[in-house]
């Protein structure tokens, strides 16, 4: 299903159209998940044809570590001088046959379950995951009358057309009928750079907005149900018992990977408190910072994608960790929380805080 923002666009299309009189399925094809049908709400999961595990290893690193700074050169740029300890590591993707053979297996997986979509409906293609696939059935789903929008979760940066992979991800654009991005100035980048492969590109700005229903809804019983880590409970505690009580709270919301930029966060939030002058108990009382971080609690290993991206996560984990030691009960942190409906009641008289300077959103 993807991250945030993917996330939010299924969930918000899979809201309006569970609300609309149409009475059609909205079929959801995924890699990661079983089949599974809801009839109220209208929605089908189907799941893809499986990839081998060594393809899939593969494929990470081609994904998380060569596109992903594709998309994002200046978050790895800045990454990279920022933290010198980045700067041995090797990065090393698959390429060739290897990276062939894996985006390849990848587009085959889709295969049967694209030829079995309706004449005349819409399908949604998520971000240059789905590059090769479009290569492979964007013509004939048009022959049968369907139409093809390509959400993009990424940036677009200025030079995306000058390498072979950003060409050929530019060309699976130019062949849907409607292209989405998050702000003007990606619309306006693309328009410039997709020119030479598309005469009329339909280019628009989406705007994925705060699920006003979740935010509103019942916030008592927002945790019950799930299974907390003693850290996490922790830090959750505190987040709801200063709510009304200690008036200048920040939360963090990331991943610890390259395109957040939390090694920035740390240095900021460090710099911020020692410059107040305050002691241990003052700050304490007037002060929060909390990180509700993927990977912060788990492994290097479980990172997607290697080299710098996995590094980088184990070097900017060790700095909260000290961050959190230097300032305890001021500076928290806890592996992110799986729990959609829990953030409202998380985010209540609190400013949301990041450090990336290159990001989809």
């Amino acid at each position: 299903m993807g991250g945030g923002g993917i996330r939010s666009t299924f969930l918000r299309e899979a809201k309006l159209h569970a609300e609309s009189s149409d009475d059609s399925m909205l079929i959801i094809i995924s890699g990661d998940r079983e089949h599974y049908r809801d009839e109220v709400r209208k929605i089908i999961v189907q799941p893809s044809e499986p990839i081998a595990s060594a393809q899939l290893a593969d494929l990470q690193e081609v994904w998380y570590d060569e596109y992903w700074a594709l998309f994002q050169p200046d978050a790895y740029r800045m990454a990279c001088i920022d933290i010198p300890e980045l700067l041995p590591t090797t990065c090393n993707p698959p390429a060739g046959s290897r990276k062939t053979a894996a985006l390849h297996s990848f587009a085959k997986c889709f295969d049967r379950a694209i030829e079995t979509v309706k004449p005349e409906s819409s399908i949604c293609w998520t971000d240059f995951y789905f590059a090769d696939v479009i290569h492979n059935h964007a013509a004939s789903l048009r022959r049968n009358g369907i139409r093809q929008i390509y959400q993009n979760h990424m940036t677009i940066p200025d030079g995306l057309d000058k390498s072979p992979d950003g060409q050929r991800i530019l060309q699976a654009m130019a062949l849907t009928d409607k292209i989405c991005v998050y702000t003007d100035e990606y619309r306006r980048r693309l328009e410039k750079q997709i020119s030479p492969f598309t005469k009329n590109p339909h280019i628009v700005r989406f705007n994925i907005g705060p699920d006003t229903t979740t935010l509103d809804g019942d916030k008592e019983h927002a945790f019950t149900g799930f299974d907390l880590t003693p850290v996490q409970k922790m830090v959750i505690d505190d987040i709801v018992e200063t709510t009304d009580v200690v008036p200048h709270r920040f939360i963090c919301l990331d991943r610890l990977d390259i395109i957040k930029g939390i090694h920035v966060v740390t240095e900021a939030i460090d710099r911020f408190l020692a410059s107040r002058g305050m002691d241990e108990q003052t700050l304490r009382q007037n002060f929060r910072f909390y990180f509700l971080a993927k990977y912060y609690e788990q492994q290097g290993t479980t990172v997607m994608g290697t080299s710098i991206k996995k590094n980088y996560t184990n070097i900017v984990r060790e700095k909260l960790k000290t961050l959190t030691t230097k300032y305890p009960g001021i500076v928290m942190a806890c592996d992110n929380i799986p729990i959609r409906n829990a953030l409202s009641t998380l985010v209540r008289n609190a400013h949301a805080i990041s450090g990336s300077i290159q990001e989809g959103m």
